[in-house]
């Protein structure tokens, strides 16, 4: 049985003995453009998983948006814009998550800087009249 607080192995790996991971990797050096010519020929085969591994190399999972007008003065505007896409299909829900917190973000920030403006405004203020 385990006790809390002692571990199983209490010197650890022996020193000099490399990791298996190591071991693993310089196994297959030289040999990686064999694995992907084979892994891609099962995926060519119908073999779902190595089709998956090759899909996820191949697209990206973070592309840039294109094609959506964010037009406007007003963040309500944009968001409108956004809602509008993704109802027309241009945007899938994620993509318009996804923009919709990057324009909420900007909001934050936008809003931050008027502070920050108001209060050096304030600030200047206060310090004319107690001179």
């Amino acid at each position: 049985m385990f006790e809390k607080g002692k571990s199983g192995n209490p010197n650890g790996r022996p020193k000099g003995r490399p990791d298996r991971r190591l071991i693993y990797r310089e196994a297959l050096e030289g040999r990686a453009s064999e694995l992907v010519e084979k892994a891609i020929s099962l995926a060519l085969e119908g073999d779902t998983t190595a089709l998956k591994i090759c899909l996820d190399r191949i697209l990206p999972k973070d592309a840039p948006i294109m094609g959506v007008e964010l037009g406007g003065d007003r963040l309500t505007q944009r968001a409108e814009a956004i809602y509008n896409a993704t109802s027309a299909g241009e945007l899938t829900p994620s993509e318009a998550g996804d923009l919709m917190a990057l324009l909420t973000g900007f909001s934050r920030v936008k809003e931050l800087d008027e502070i920050e403006k108001r209060l050096e405004v304030l600030e200047k203020r206060n310090e004319n009249e107690t001179k």
